[in-house]
């Protein structure tokens, strides 16, 4: 006995319902996504990691938090070395790791659009390489600022990345050192063909906690008794080593 029967023009909808299409599909995260700096902080390793497609190129950024930064050559003047005029740089990153699949020359033609429509279009100057001469008929400011944080390690241009083009999979760890600063962290990974880029991000906290917590808080909202107290403090412990030298 017949119990039911198909169309044939519905079979193929079904298959399409049970056996969908591959699709382009990326993603990333961060572990740990929250780190917590206290009072003896010595700085913390962050593992990033995602999957894209095989074979596709890819740009990985970690940008710390984003404020406006105030930077000024230095100018020998009577022999003495002083701050000349500062130049303001908007928006410009406390933190900021490349890795990349491929040299970031290459890197970056294919993802410049997908940055500015990212709304990152500022991390573009960051990116961009050094003049070739050291005599530039205008300063490089942003060199000179990505220089400054190299030398105090917040400036990672050449993260290793361990990558497998034929599964997609990818990871590097980042680290963050003692003196990043805290706030909101992005994680960026751009990937794609240069005419259909993807992006994908996630985010990480570095919050300061415990003592430094307090401390900064106070610092930002009783300035007056943050003042009369540390004052306080450093009487008391001159007082103290003063003491112990006598004894002596």
């Amino acid at each position: 006995m017949r119990l039911f029967s198909l169309n044939p023009l519905i079979i193929p909808l079904l298959i399409g319902v049970l056996i969908p299409l591959p699709a382009s599909a990326a993603a990333v995260s961060a572990q740990p996504d929250q780190v917590k700096a206290g009072l003896f902080f010595n700085g913390e390793t962050v593992t990033v990691s995602g999957q894209r497609d095989p074979g596709q190129p890819l740009l990985l950024l970690v940008i710390g938090p984003q404020r406006t930064q105030q930077i000024a050559p230095l100018g020998k003047h009577n022999g003495i070395w002083v701050e000349e005029d500062a130049h303001t740089l908007a928006q410009a990153p406390g933190f900021l790791a490349i890795a990349g699949s491929q040299p970031l020359p290459e890197l970056m033609p294919l993802f410049n659009d997908a940055l500015t429509a990212a709304g990152l279009t500022s991390i573009l100057d960051y990116l961009r390489l050094p003049p070739e001469t050291n005599h530039a008929p205008t300063p490089n400011w942003y060199h000179a600022y990505t220089s400054l944080l190299e030398r105090q390690s917040l400036f990672l241009p050449g993260v290793a990345l361990q990558d497998n083009p034929d599964s997609g999979t990818f990871s590097t760890t980042i680290r963050l050192p003692s003196n990043a600063p805290p706030g909101r962290y992005q994680v960026v990974a751009l990937t794609g063909a240069s005419d259909q880029p993807l992006i994908v991000t996630t985010h990480l906290n570095l919050i300061k906690s415990g003592i430094t917590s307090r401390l900064e808080g106070a610092a930002l909202h009783q300035p007056v008794v943050y003042g009369i107290s540390a004052l306080l403090f450093a009487l008391l412990v001159g007082w103290v080593i003063g003491v112990l030298l006598n004894r002596r």
